[in-house]
């Protein structure tokens, strides 16, 4: 829940020992390994070179969208991933398998659209944190499209999220203000998740990535 000077910050979507490098220095409470198709996908060897150089004290969420159980679930067995964050169609039988085979936190991205209201009933229960990110009809995630303000109002959530799409250094102050506008959102607010948005011609550059994280955590929600 946000309180005073707690918001917490993911950088998703780290490919490459520079990005672990830059990482390791701003410590962010989350990483992101991105296993869903798209550009950031990293296959598993990858992932494995990436974790052993990454902080041991920053827990790493596997991404995944409507991937086979056992894909998430044996990368977390093998210690690679600390949690797995689900962008598709996941329902909740499918996590409760994943749940029967990994212990970790799972969570869950709920794209926010007109007339999809409810990101509750839309969550699977053994859910810990759901993700709310801005809908694409082309994309899963990682569009960088914002959230509309206007649509925020109509979101009601039961449990903690992050905030995603279109984040950047200049860009979140405003975008969480918009959410701790809404009564209703504003108590569970956890922090924000960023990829594109500390990246500069597709690749994670260490600046933003610090200026993002200090943009943050001087903000005092």
């Amino acid at each position: 829940m946000t309180r005073k000077g707690t918001l917490r910050i993911k950088i998703c979507g780290l490919q490459r020992l520079a990005d672990v490098e830059a990482v390791n220095r701003c410590r962010p409470d989350w990483a992101g390994f991105v296993f869903a198709p798209g550009r950031r996908r990293i296959c598993p060897e990858e992932a494995r070179v990436l974790r052993a150089a990454l902080r041991k004290d920053i827990p790493v969420f596997g991404v995944f969208v409507n991937a086979p159980v056992e894909e998430a679930a044996a990368l977390a067995r093998e210690g690679i991933l600390d949690g797995i964050q689900l962008h598709g169609d996941e329902d909740a039988a499918y996590v409760d398998v994943l749940r029967h085979r990994t212990a970790v936190p799972v969570w869950q991205a709920c794209r926010v659209r007109p007339g999809a209201t409810d990101a509750g009933q839309r969550t699977a229960a053994a859910v810990g944190m759901i993700v709310l990110d801005a809908f694409s009809p082309a994309a899963y995630g990682g569009t960088g499209k914002r959230i509309d303000a206007a649509l925020l109002r109509q979101v009601r959530v039961d449990r903690p999220f992050l905030l995603a799409g279109g984040l950047t250094a200049e860009t979140v102050a405003d975008a969480v203000a918009a959410v701790l506008a809404v009564p209703c959102l504003a108590p569970y607010l956890a922090g924000v998740d960023v990829s594109g948005g500390v990246e500069t011609n597709g690749w994670k550059d260490p600046e933003k990535i610090r200026e993002f994280i200090e943009t943050v955590r001087g903000m005092r929600p």
